[in-house]
C-alpha cells in the first residue's frame, strides 16, 4: 500500500469486534527530508550562548531505533573547563559573592524551597530507601526542612551580629 511516498503496511486486528478496522503503520523514520520532524539538537549553554561541541551523539528512540530523537553534545574536558571558568567569572562578578554568609543564606533558602516543591518525591524516596511508614517519612521530611530553615535563620543572625559590630 503506497501513500504519499511512504511505505505502509496494513494489519487486520484479530479481535472479532474490530476485524474490519485496518491499522496503517509507517515504516519511514520521523526525520525524513520532506517536512518530517528532524532530531532536536541539544547544545551547551555557556555565557548565554548555545555552543556546539566537537562531537554530537545521536540518541535513538527506545521504541524505534530507526528514529533519532535528539543529537546530544558530547562535552570534552576542554568544554567543561571553559564552562566552569566562565561560570566562576560570572559568579565572581556578583557583589555578594565575596560574602560567604549571604551566599549560605541564599543557598539554604533555595534548598528549603526545593524541599517544599518536591515534597511528595522526597517522601517517596525516603520510603523507598528506608522501611518507613508515610507518617514516619513525613516526620523525617519536616525535621529536615526545619533544620534547613534553622540554618538559614542562623546565617541571617550571624550577618546581623557582624553588621552591628562595625
Amino acid at each position: 500500500m503506497q501513500s504519499g511516498g511512504a511505505r505502509t503496511r496494513s494489519f487486520r486486528c484479530s479481535s472479532p469486534t474490530r476485524s474490519a478496522r485496518r491499522f496503517a503503520v509507517s515504516l519511514r523514520p520521523a526525520d525524513s527530508a520532506k517536512g518530517g520532524r528532524s532530531a532536536v539538537t541539544c547544545l551547551n549553554l555557556v555565557e548565554g550562548e548555545w555552543r556546539r561541541t566537537a562531537e554530537l551523539v545521536a540518541r535513538p528512540s527506545l521504541a524505534d531505533r530507526r528514529v533519532t530523537l535528539l543529537e546530544l553534545a558530547r562535552s570534552r574536558e576542554s568544554d567543561c573547563t571553559f564552562a566552569v571558568d566562565r561560570a566562576h567569572a560570572f559568579w565572581s562578578s556578583l557583589e555578594w559573592a565575596s560574602e560567604g554568609l549571604a551566599y549560605r543564606k541564599h543557598v539554604l533558602k533555595n534548598v528549603s524551597r526545593l524541599l517544599q516543591y518536591f515534597y511528595e518525591e522526597c517522601l517517596d524516596e525516603l520510603r523507598q530507601q528506608t522501611p518507613k511508614t508515610r507518617l514516619e517519612a513525613d516526620k523525617d521530611f519536616w525535621e529536615a526542612k526545619r533544620a534547613v530553615d534553622h540554618l538559614e535563620g542562623n546565617a541571617e543572625k550571624a550577618m546581623m551580629a557582624r553588621s552591628s559590630r562595625r
